[in-house]
């Protein structure tokens, strides 16, 4: 199972959609599920279960062995994303993460802290119209999973990070 933490979100909705094409429906979306738009994101996607953020550390605590990957597609708070990072790095579980903007609370945890999750990624977006390409860069690494680290996409759709690893850009227009 993948649980997807903002799976409600655009960014979430549009991966949830992609795992959908590929087959994939073992997914756990856990969001807060207030606004009336996330609602209509989750329209016509394929999921298993939907969790609220507060729930997310029981479930993992007590689904560890079924969870195959986290992804991280919306802002959450400190307090919670360290809670998602410790639990990940319990249990074993690899940590996919996306980001808007400069500021990246993930990142910083990522310098912070001495021990990590055992496959960790943050792709980087500086903006919202790069959902299609941060969703194609998610799902690479989630196939791929060769190397943890951060990868940022610039203003013309392009990660040379990601490139140098294997992956063929869509090419923003």
């Amino acid at each position: 199972m993948i649980v997807i933490v903002g799976g409600a979100g655009l960014a979430g909705s549009n991966l949830v959609l992609k795992l959908n094409t590929e087959n994939f429906n073992d997914i756990v979306i856990a969001d807060d599920y207030t606004d009336l738009e996330k609602k209509q994101h989750l329209l016509s996607k394929r999921f298993s279960k939907k969790i609220k953020y507060q729930e997310l550390p029981r479930f993992l605590t007590v689904n560890q062995l079924h969870v195959q990957l986290v992804v991280v597609t919306e802002e959450v708070s400190t307090e919670l994303a360290k809670g998602i990072w410790n639990s990940c790095l319990a249990f074993g579980l690899p940590l996919l993460v996306l980001e808007k903007g400069i500021q990246s609370t993930f990142e910083e945890i990522s310098k912070a802290e001495s021990r990590k999750p055992y496959f960790w990624s943050i792709v980087k977006t500086e903006n919202i119209q790069q959902v299609a390409l941060a969703t194609e860069s998610l799902f690479f690494l989630m196939k791929e999973r060769r190397s943890s680290g951060v990868y940022e996409i610039d203003t013309n759709g392009n990660c040379l990070a990601l490139q140098n690893i294997g992956f063929q850009s869509l090419k923003m227009e």
